[in-house]
């Protein structure tokens, strides 16, 4: 085997993985859709938390003027109330946001409901 008989097997090679390279460089690039521009922000912040069991919790989500209750597992998260902001009286600045105790800040919700 001389070397012109080595460079025709690996120039299909090289050229092979330079075109491989090049089509997964332009999927990435076209699968990004934004990139580089600043994306809608969507302000979600969780407000309270309670753990019922292990790996088992409660918790409050605000998302924009919506409140939601869920509940969450390791398996799965479902909503179980959604609670408007308008309707209820939820305006809690950030001091009493961190003092309120996850039920307190729930009885009252399901007591303005």
């Amino acid at each position: 085997m001389g070397s012109s008989d080595i460079l025709t097997l690996i120039t299909p090679l090289i050229i092979i993985s330079v075109l491989l390279f090049g089509v997964l460089w332009l999927v990435k690039r076209a699968s990004i859709p934004g990139r580089g521009k600043a994306i809608n922000k969507v302000a979600i912040s969780v407000l309270s938390t309670y753990q019922l069991m292990p790996k088992k919790f409660l918790s409050l989500v605000k998302v924009e003027d919506k409140i939601f209750l869920l509940g969450i597992s390791d398996q799965s998260i479902n909503l179980i109330k959604e609670l408007d902001m308008d309707s209820a009286d939820f305006e809690l600045s950030a001091n009493e946001q961190s003092n309120t105790n996850f039920m307190e800040f729930f009885k009252s919700a399901l007591k303005n409901k």
